[in-house]
């Protein structure tokens, strides 16, 4: 079979191509390609030198781009696998410049804070916050059971609605720039439906509750405000909070 009598029967110009520059064995492709028509292939060489060299220069190109992409894809995969360090805090990590994790028997917590630590000497501490809970748990969060620790030891219970009420009109210019200024809490599985954290609310916007309950099918976010005598300093201050069976510690440093 000449060349030009196996076009006309309809077969790929492509895969001869390909075998004729040895990216495809004959013997993978069947019956066609006996010797005649390899020997065919051999005058198509001369014919045509110039449109196999292109081929073969593209796939070669498609070969390396492919390799480096694969090269690149490793490498972040790998950066993104080691973001995540260990704190000297047992059972603490932190996936974040601003951001601290820790994983418990009843809630699994996130802690955002960046606009905190960026701007110290606040009277208000703000902080953004994700809860959710391992398989098979669930957990209550109390509003009188949550605080931080301050530096010097102190002790400040999260605010009541009412006195995040009658702060709220000197604080809503630090609340806009924390809108701007926060980093991105999604930490849990995107299947967890969102709940938020309702312990606080402009005045007369919506309803407040002095409880939040979690499970693991959802994650709830939101912001804690905690009014700090005197304004935040920067050091080493921790959140905590006290559960039903646990309790829930997060260093984080202003």
């Amino acid at each position: 079979m000449t060349f030009p009598e196996f076009a006309t029967r309809g077969e790929s110009l492509k895969t001869g191509i390909n075998v004729a520059i040895g990216l495809v064995h004959p013997a993978t492709i069947g019956g066609v390609f006996d010797h005649r028509f390899i020997g065919a292939l051999g005058t198509y060489r001369q014919l045509w030198p110039g449109t196999l060299a292109v081929r073969k220069k593209e796939m070669e190109m498609k070969t390396m781009t492919i390799r480096t992409l694969t090269v690149l894809m490793c490498a972040l995969t790998l950066a993104g696998c080691t973001s995540t360090v260990a704190t000297d805090t047992p059972g603490v990590d932190q996936p974040g410049k601003y951001i601290v994790r820790q994983e418990g028997p009843e809630l699994d917590t996130v802690l955002g804070t960046r606009f905190a630590a960026l701007n110290p000497g606040q009277e208000w501490l703000i902080l953004e916050v994700a809860f959710s809970s391992p398989a098979q748990a669930t957990a209550r969060i109390e509003r009188s059971k949550v605080f931080v620790k301050t530096p010097a030891g102190e002790r400040i219970p999260l605010a009541t609605q009412s006195e995040f009420a009658n702060d709220y009109s000197s604080l809503q210019a630090a609340i806009n720039k924390a809108n701007v200024v926060r980093d991105p809490m999604d930490y849990f599985p995107p299947s967890r439906l969102p709940c938020k954290v309702t312990f606080f609310s402009a005045p007369g916007q919506s309803v407040v509750y002095d409880e939040v309950s979690v499970n693991n099918r959802r994650v709830c976010s939101g912001r804690l405000f905690f009014k700090v005598p005197g304004g935040t300093q920067t050091g080493r201050w921790s959140l905590g909070i006290d559960l039903e069976e646990s309790t829930v510690r997060l260093p984080f440093n202003l």
